[in-house]
């Protein structure tokens, strides 16, 4: 017998008795009962699985989501790429992609159809098919790269149209994505007067956030003819992914006008010590945990155990039921208070009992011999208390000027626009000079309070002597012992104070008048206000009576109104026509008065010659 005869037959003999020993592990690790030492075939079968996974898996396979993935509700589609893991004797990953037809090929196991089912119902199908071929083993599958769908946004978006999106991406979301303007979507939106859906109105009473009916009544229509009502609020505030669903392929979502909502009509409400009050579109079946989670819950002086629920109890609408809750019984896990909310329902959250005493501070600047911050009770406090705690004034107090300015709620760079400063005054008697003039004061107004400290202080004033509230700023001025005269004068400049001067006195130590002075328009300017007075009539006093002056008030002299020549011989030349054409007018008539009687007497003479006898 030729060796290499024997040799290439003693090849072929291991080759063989290889590939049968192949199958038979192969067939025994399927089946999750073999016995081979060494562990090479798991390490073969291993290897092959991540080279299917490296090959079904894109380089890139980040995606952008807007929410934890909730299985319960996610439905598989044709492009989802999964991994299947199954765990026994022998550990495997397997990758899995859904086909065109809806199918997943599981290898070893058969093909799952996955059309209307959730990933949930997927696991358990796997979870079904490993077990049938050995009860020990475990399986566990999960999405590794969502498919990419396209919907259609319409309705009251921004940019309606057709788009792209990942369908792990949830309604809200992708109504938010039509909603990013472009310049051109911006400008047709204004035209068409079209509000984008994740807008919030700023028209609800009270200061309170308007909630928009589109973030609750969505309507999206799939492709198997079903249709479903996104609820953004109950799913972002009650943990409801259902509330708010995936996407899926070919779904049409439709975002509703705000005027639609004139056909549901009702409304909820929630206000008191919350972070945001607001009313939102009322949805059955909403709760009051709703409510409380949507106004970012309960302010630190709120009183938990006093959730007052309003409801309307007669036909009308004229009469309130309310009924008190806990807040801390409304949220916590099943929720005893957490009752189901009727339509038009308002829900008002009570502050704290002030069983202490409100304290605050004051800050005291000026002439007073100790200024700095002195703590005061509001609304119990008074002025005069708090400049006796910071030891009195000074010698160079002047009590005329000095004031207290207070906090404003609304800040200097948010002041009322143009626009609404003509509609505060779009039905009032005022004439257009008194509407610029309004329009000026309430630009220059300051956040002062009324007072005077010189009754206050000096002459025991209850109604000057104000309650002080926390914030305030307490300015003792000094005296600035002048008057500024200025104008047309002949030395206008600072004149010393004198008590019981008249401005006529301060014009004259000023040199008085100069030849172009109008006396007659002679004003006083005073420091507190900034008020413009006559110095010879006296508010609230006989007519004649001269105005006090007081150190830092100002007296202005304007001069004369210049005279336009050109308009005075204008009208010069146009007396003098007028003149004239009345004198041809009266020469006429007397023209004719004469030729009349110059008629008349030749008539006359006429009627004698021949009437008398020869």
């Amino acid at each position: 017998m030729n060796f290499p005869s024997v040799a290439r037959q003693c090849l072929i003999l291991v080759c063989c008795a290889f590939a049968v020993f192949s199958s038979a592990a192969v067939v025994a690790l399927a089946q999750g009962r073999t016995n081979i030492p060494g562990g090479d075939a798991e390490k073969l079968l291993q290897a092959d699985a991540s080279a299917q996974m490296s090959s079904a898996m894109p380089a890139g396979t980040g995606f952008a989501t807007d929410n934890i993935l909730s299985p319960d509700h996610y439905f598989v589609g044709a492009g989802d790429v999964l991994a299947l893991e199954i765990v026994g004797p022998l550990s495997l990953t397997i990758p899995l992609t859904v086909s065109p037809e809806n199918i997943m090929l599981v290898p070893r196991l058969g093909e799952i159809n996955v059309t209307g089912k959730t990933l949930t119902q997927v696991k358990a199908e796997i979870q079904r098919l490993v077990q049938s071929r050995n009860p020990n083993n475990r399986a566990y599958l999960t999405l590794q790269r969502p498919r990419t769908v396209y919907v259609r946004v319409s309705g009251n978006v921004a940019a309606p149209g057709l788009y792209t999106l990942p369908a792990t991406m949830r309604v809200s979301s992708a109504v938010a994505i039509a909603n990013q303007e472009t310049l051109t979507t911006a400008k047709e939106r204004l035209n068409t007067n079209r509000l984008p859906a994740n807008i919030a109105t700023d028209n609800a009473p009270s200061g309170q956030y308007a909630i928009g009916y589109a973030q609750r009544n969505v309507k999206v229509q799939h492709r198997n003819g079903t249709t479903e009502i996104a609820d953004a609020l109950r799913s972002r505030y009650m943990d409801d992914p259902a509330a708010d669903p995936t996407i899926r392929e070919a779904d049409e979502i439709y975002v509703p006008f705000e005027y639609e909502s004139m056909r549901d009509g009702a409304m909820l409400s929630i206000a008191g010590a919350v972070q945001r009050p607001c009313l939102m579109p009322y949805r059955k079946g909403d709760r009051i945990s709703l409510l409380l989670k949507a106004a970012y819950g309960l302010t630190e002086n709120a009183d938990s155990a006093r959730v007052e629920l309003l409801e309307v109890v007669s036909a009308g609408g004229s009469g309130t039921a309310a009924k008190t809750l806990s807040a801390s019984r409304i949220l916590a896990p099943g929720g005893a208070d957490d009752i189901e909310l009727p339509a038009g329902a308002s829900v008002v959250v009570r502050e704290k009992e002030q069983a202490t005493k409100r304290r605050g501070t004051v800050s005291v600047l000026g002439e007073v011999a100790s200024p700095g911050v002195y703590a005061i009770e509001a609304g119990v406090t008074r002025l005069a208390t708090i400049v006796q705690q910071a030891g009195g004034l000074t010698k160079a107090a002047h009590l005329p000027l000095s004031a207290i300015t207070r906090r404003e709620m609304r800040s200097l760079a948010f002041r009322v626009s143009d626009a609404e400063l003509s509609r505060n005054a779009q039905y009032t008697t005022l004439t257009p000079e008194d509407t610029l003039r309004y329009k000026l004061d309430e630009s220059l107004r300051r956040p002062v309070v009324a007072c005077d400290f010189t009754a206050a202080l000096e002459k025991n004033s209850d109604a000057d002597n104000v309650l002080l509230q926390d914030g305030d700023v307490i300015t003792v001025a000094t005296n600035p012992r002048n008057i500024f005269v200025f104008g047309q004068v002949n030395k206008p400049g600072f004149v010393e104070a004198a008590e019981g001067k008249t401005a006529e006195w301060y014009v004259n130590a000023a040199g008085n008048y100069a030849p172009n002075a109008d006396t007659a328009r002679v004003r006083v300017i005073k420091a507190k206000n900034r008020l413009w007075l006559d110095p010879r009539v006296s508010a609230g006093a006989a007519k004649g009576t001269s105005i006090t002056l007081e150190a830092g008030d100002q007296i202005y002299v304007p001069r004369v109104p210049d005279t336009n020549t050109d308009l005075a011989l204008k009208r010069v030349s146009a007396d003098l026509q007028k003149e004239s054409l009345d004198l041809q007018k009266s020469t006429q008539f007397w023209g004719i008065i004469a030729g009349l009687l110059g008629t008349i007497l030749g008539g006359l003479n006429l009627y004698v010659s021949l009437t008398r006898t020869p």
